[in-house]
């Protein structure tokens, strides 16, 4: 008998009846629906867990009660266009109070929202720490250059330091050398911050300890 026949098909009836609601539990995404009142009406064990709650915790509570920490947040300011607008939004974006990525897919309809949501924290540090390594990489091949060229070595300083703060934003850089007799400095980064402080004197000890010296607060007197 030739493969495929008729004979070899399940009868019709015989199909596994699945219904919407086991298949949306099964699907890896979180899933929830809202109602026009931003009243939850469902919501898939997979949503559940990164809220950390039960569906039946949330079923017919109010969205932002339960959650205010979301309100004013990108995905608050998207539900509320989505919903109003009636317009399909695609947005992957940081949610602050968790400290977390979400890439979301949002369907508006006339009875409310539904949402497929995923959790995208580990690839969006993966894709940062893929970015700085090439940034890295990139400043090491600068430096090398700039080495083999025999480059002042403030030039060199200068490209080390700019990077670091570019890397590090809410860093700010400098870099100090001092005279063979640890007393008075010589170069410093940036060119303003070199013009206050070329030559001038760093006090009677040296190294690191002076300087933690130069900076420790003296007692108030008595």
């Amino acid at each position: 008998m030739a493969a495929g026949s008729s004979a070899n098909r399940p009868p019709v009836d015989a199909a596994i009846d699945v219904q919407p609601w086991d298949v949306l539990h099964r699907v890896s995404d979180g899933f929830v629906a809202l109602d026009r009142n931003w009243r939850y009406t469902y919501l898939n064990r997979q949503a559940a867990a990164l809220f950390g709650r039960t569906p039946a915790d949330l079923i017919g509570k109010h969205i932002w009660t339960e959650f205010p920490e979301g309100v004013g947040q990108p995905f608050h300011r998207a539900y509320e266009k989505a919903m109003a607008e009636q317009v399909f939004i695609e947005m992957e974006h940081y949610y602050a109070p968790w400290d977390r990525w979400f890439e979301n897919r949002i369907y508006p309809s006339a009875d409310g929202l539904t949402i497929f949501f995923r959790e995208v924290t580990e690839r969006k540090h993966a894709e940062a720490a893929a970015r700085e390594n090439e940034e890295l990489l990139r400043i090491q091949n600068r430096v090398l250059e700039l080495t083999a060229r025999r480059a002042p070595l403030d030039q060199i300083l200068s490209v080390l330091v700019s990077a670091i703060e570019a890397l590090s934003p809410e860093m700010y850089g400098s870099v100090l050398l001092l005279d063979p007799d640890g007393l008075h400095v010589r170069h410093g980064r940036p060119r303003a911050f070199r013009r206050n402080t070329s030559a001038r004197s760093m006090g009677k000890a040296s190294g690191r300890r002076r300087d933690r010296a130069a900076r420790r607060p003296t007692a108030p007197s008595r």
